[in-house]
């Protein structure tokens, strides 16, 4: 039980590590023309749009957030309140459950890491970046 707690905090560490490093990458990086600069804000601003739309949900004691996007390819899920434990298989079963279509845990740079699970918690992780408010999950309906 230690060496796993050990190996979680550190996998957690090295999420931070990892996610603080390619920000400063990014912002470093090439410069962006004015239409990509332009199209990023689009994209946030619709994803916003989304997250303003969301429900609350009950799933099997907890509860969450949803959102999903009009067109019904992906859905934005978060824990409702931060003092529970939550895994991307929780995360597609909230989508797929509220939406009826098979979803998808959009890890993203997740991924890539050694140690990552689909039943890792999640609530170390999207606590420690600010502004990181929900977990995308691509849905196929």
């Amino acid at each position: 039980m230690k060496r796993r707690n050990f190996r979680e905090n550190i996998l957690k560490k090295y999420v931070v590590s990892l996610i603080a490093s390619l920000a400063v990458l990014s912002a470093c990086g090439p410069s962006q023309s004015p239409e990509q600069r332009a199209e990023i804000r689009e994209n946030k601003a619709k994803n916003a749009a989304i997250w303003k739309m969301r429900d609350t949900v009950a799933m099997n004691g907890k509860t969450y957030e949803i959102a999903v996007a009009p067109d019904r390819t992906f859905a934005f899920v978060s824990p409702a309140r931060s003092d529970f434990a939550y895994s991307p298989v929780e995360v597609e079963a909230v989508a797929r459950a509220q939406t009826g279509c098979k979803a998808t845990f959009g890890a993203g740079i997740l991924a890539y890491l050694g140690g990552y699970s689909e039943t890792a918690d999640l609530r170390p992780i999207q606590a420690k970046v600010s502004g990181f408010n929900y977990w995308r999950a691509d849905l196929s309906c």
